[in-house]
C-alpha cells in the first residue's frame, strides 16, 4: 500500500517542486509514495481522508489552509500536518490542529527533510 500525501499550494511552481521533493524524500527513505497536488481546499476536500501526509499552504482562494487542517481533524484524520506559509504570524493557531512542523517561504530543503521525517513517525511510513 502507498503512502498517500497532498501538497496544496496555489502557487503552481512552488506546489511541483514541493510534491517533487516529497516525493524524492520519501523515496529516499524507502517510502514508496504518491503524492498529489491541489490548487485549493475546496479541490483536495473530498478526498482528505485518505491521506496521510498533507503539506497545506495557509493562505488559500477560498477556504484556507487551517480551515482545512481543522475540517480533517474534526473528521478523525490522523495525517501528518505540515503547514507552509509566507505568514509567520499563523504559527499560534496552527498549532491548534497539531503539525508536525510548520515551514516559512522559501521552503529550506532541510527543513523539509526534518518535517517529512517527524511526519513519517508521526503517521508511519508503511
Amino acid at each position: 500500500m502507498k503512502y498517500l500525501a497532498a501538497v496544496c499550494e496555489d502557487d503552481a511552481r512552488l506546489a511541483r517542486e514541493l510534491a517533487g521533493e516529497c516525493s524524492r524524500l520519501l523515496s529516499s527513505r524507502g517510502v514508496e509514495a504518491h503524492v498529489d497536488v491541489f490548487a485549493s481546499a475546496e479541490e483536495l476536500r473530498s478526498g482528505l481522508g485518505k491521506y496521510r501526509l498533507l503539506i497545506l499552504d495557509i493562505e488559500l482562494p477560498g477556504e484556507n489552509g487551517l480551515s482545512l487542517a481543522r475540517r480533517a481533524r474534526a473528521a478523525g484524520s490522523k495525517a501528518a500536518v505540515i503547514f507552509v506559509t509566507g505568514c509567520a504570524e499563523y504559527a499560534l493557531e496552527g498549532y491548534d490542529v497539531q503539525p508536525v512542523h510548520y515551514l516559512v517561504k522559501p521552503v529550506d530543503e532541510a527543513r523539509l527533510a526534518d518535517a517529512i521525517d517527524r511526519a513519517l513517525a508521526y503517521s508511519g511510513a508503511p
